[in-house]
């Protein structure tokens, strides 16, 4: 609870930089779920985690360092916390999707995507501009001795 209130300040920090109002996620929507139920769920088991727009929800693979967690939540909240656009596809068979999500454009159709590797470029930034603020933080102290 205390990684993710955290983690809420600081993405508030930064969508206050940009005059946006502050915007907490409830831990409510927050899912940990265990290695051997991500392993059956995930497809390709690389993935850690993951930010759902339909279900207003994060996934999160159960992590065992608290840095890690606090990294991975980082990530997905600024997906969560960033602007989101649904829409109702001008395919065949209209379904809704996502038509923005940060700097990612999905087509009218649903076909194609845009700008995914450029949104995630500027999340990995700012998620090692957080890496580096946690460095003084007690909570994280006994985890990064143990790495040095």
């Amino acid at each position: 609870m205390q990684i993710i209130s955290l983690v809420n300040k600081a993405t508030n920090e930064i969508r206050e930089s940009y005059g946006l109002e502050n915007f907490d996620i409830p831990p409510e929507n927050i899912h940990i779920v265990f290695e051997k139920a991500w392993l059956r769920l995930e497809k390709d088991n690389e993935s850690v985690a993951l930010y759902s727009p339909m279900m207003q929800g994060i996934l999160m693979r159960e992590q065992p360092a608290k840095i890690v967690f606090a990294e991975k939540l980082f990530h997905e909240m600024l997906h969560f916390k960033s602007y989101n656009a649904l829409q109702v596809t001008n395919s065949e068979n209209p379904e809704l999707d996502g038509y923005r999500i940060g700097l990612i454009v999905h087509t009218r159709d649903g076909k194609k995507t845009y700008f995914r590797n450029l949104n995630e470029a500027v999340d990995v930034e700012m998620v090692k501009r957080f890496i580096v603020k946690l460095s003084n933080n007690p909570l994280f102290t006994k985890e990064l001795e143990q790495t040095k």
